[in-house]
């Protein structure tokens, strides 16, 4: 045997065990964490109740200012942004004659898909948002990542697993790039406009 063939011989091995043992990992059932799925309501709020008061919490009392979010992907995450620097920018005066920005006068946000993800962000960290929100999650390849994440071996025995997916995911990508780990009671406590993701 020449020294090249010996080599090729002595590397298969090596490459048959990492298959073996890849396919191994991903035939493996039950090793995936599950994510916690919400339980369902007993009962929900109806809508007069469920925004009652929270003209009380910000800006004039008098008033109930509410911004809709839409969907669209990071094009809405984008343009939800823009809505709330604008906001930021407009000074008003109140009826009691007191100056202040027209942002601080808002009491709910709701928003659906990439929409969400401002009114979101804007609940947990207020005027934070605009520090981070940028460069943190609106010019981050976020869909390259989740791709990358996909094709990755080491993510294929949950993906297989038949309580994970794409959108857990996806979910943990964003949790790490913007959400981190917070829940709906440091949304509550953030004290900004009520966050209402649909």
């Amino acid at each position: 045997m020449t020294e090249r063939a010996t080599a090729r011989f002595a590397r298969r091995p090596s490459l048959l065990a990492a298959l073996a043992l890849a396919v191994a990992v991903l035939l493996t059932p039950g090793r995936c964490a599950h994510r916690p799925v919400n339980p369902p309501l007993s009962h929900s709020q109806g809508g007069e109740q469920r925004f009652e008061g929270l003209e009380r919490s910000r800006g004039e009392h008098d008033d109930l200012v509410i911004l809709a979010f839409s969907g669209g992907g990071t094009r809405a995450a984008a343009f939800s942004y823009g809505v709330l620097e604008a906001l930021r920018d407009i000074e008003v005066s109140t009826p009691g004659g007191r100056k202040t920005r027209l942002l601080d006068e808002v009491d709910v946000i709701t928003g659906v898909s990439g929409g969400s993800f401002t009114a979101l962000g804007y609940g947990l960290y207020g005027d934070r948002l605009f520090d981070l929100f940028e460069t943190g999650f609106l010019k981050r390849d976020v869909q390259g990542t989740l791709v990358r994440r996909m094709l990755n071996p080491l993510n294929w025995p949950a993906l297989l697993s038949s309580g994970w997916g794409r959108s857990e995911l996806a979910a943990q990508l964003y949790d790490e790039v913007l959400f981190h780990d917070a829940t709906f009671a440091d949304l509550e406590r953030a004290g900004g406009p009520s966050a209402q993701p649909n």
